[in-house]
C-alpha cells in the first residue's frame, strides 16, 4: 500500500517526473509501455514549446473505464478550485465494442460552465451590445405592418435591426433603445411614410442625418 501511495504522488515537469519513473526500474510490459508513452509525449510538448505549461501526475485516474493510454485533464492555472475544464485520453479499443476493428483515437471533453467562470475571472469575454445596431420607433400602431416590412429589408441586408412590439409611447421607445446601447436610431411615422425620407439619429451625439427611405439600407451599412 505505500509502494501505491508513494507511487501516485508522483508529479512534475515531464522531464523531471520521467527520471523518477525510469529510477523505479520498472519490467512489467504494460508500465514500460506506458513510460515509452510518456517519453513520446514529453518530446513533443517540448518541441511545440508547451512543456513548461504540462505537468506528469500519476494520480489521475478517469472515469469512464474505456482509456487504454495516456489520459489528460486541463485547468485554470488561476482558478484552481473549479476543478478540471476539459480532460479527456486515449482509447484505441473503443470501436471494437461497437462491433468495429481497432481504431486508434483520442478524445476530450470539456464543461461549458468552467470554462464561462474562467474566461469571466481573466476578463477574457468580449464585450458586446445586448441589443442592435438599429432601433427603428414607431410613431403610431396603426403604420406597424409597413414598418415591419422596412425592418425586414433591413434584416436581409445583414444589419442587426430591433423594434417596438409592445405598442410603447415614442418616449418609452427611445428609453429602451438607450437601455440596451443600441448606437442609432430611426423613428418612421406617417409623415416618413409618406415624404420617403427618414432621420438616423446618432445616440450618443445627437447628430441626426436624413436620407431618403431608398438609402436607408446602405447609409446604415456604411455606419460603424
Amino acid at each position: 500500500m505505500e509502494r501505491i501511495v508513494s507511487f501516485i504522488s508522483l508529479n512534475g515537469q515531464p522531464d523531471e517526473l520521467l527520471k523518477q519513473l525510469e529510477a523505479l526500474k520498472l519490467t512489467e510490459s504494460d508500465a514500460v509501455n506506458g513510460l515509452n508513452e510518456l517519453r513520446i509525449l514529453a518530446e513533443a510538448l517540448e518541441a511545440s514549446g508547451r512543456s513548461k505549461y504540462c505537468q506528469y501526475d500519476m494520480s489521475i485516474v478517469r472515469g469512464i473505464g474505456y482509456y487504454d493510454g495516456i489520459v489528460f485533464e486541463a485547468y485554470d492555472r488561476g482558478g484552481e478550485d473549479l476543478g478540471a475544464i476539459f480532460g479527456g485520453g486515449r482509447y484505441d479499443k473503443l470501436c471494437r465494442v461497437y462491433g468495429k476493428r481497432d481504431i486508434p483515437a483520442t478524445g476530450v471533453a470539456g464543461g461549458i460552465e468552467r470554462l464561462m467562470i474562467s474566461l469571466e475571472r481573466s476578463g477574457l469575454f468580449p464585450k458586446t451590445r445586448q441589443g442592435g445596431k438599429v432601433f427603428v420607433a414607431t410613431v403610431r400602431n396603426e403604420i406597424i405592418p409597413q414598418v415591419i416590412g422596412i425592418v425586414q429589408n433591413l434584416r436581409d441586408n445583414g444589419i442587426s435591426v430591433e423594434m417596438d412590439l409592445k405598442g410603447r409611447a415614442l418616449g418609452k421607445q427611445l428609453e429602451y433603445a438607450d437601455s440596451l446601447q443600441i448606437p442609432y436610431l430611426v423613428v418612421i411615422g406617417p409623415q416618413e411614410l409618406e415624404s420617403q425620407v427618414v432621420k438616423i439619429r446618432d445616440m450618443s451625439t445627437r447628430i441626426e442625418t436624413t436620407v431618403p427611405l431608398s438609402e436607408l439600407v446602405s447609409k446604415l451599412q456604411s455606419l460603424r
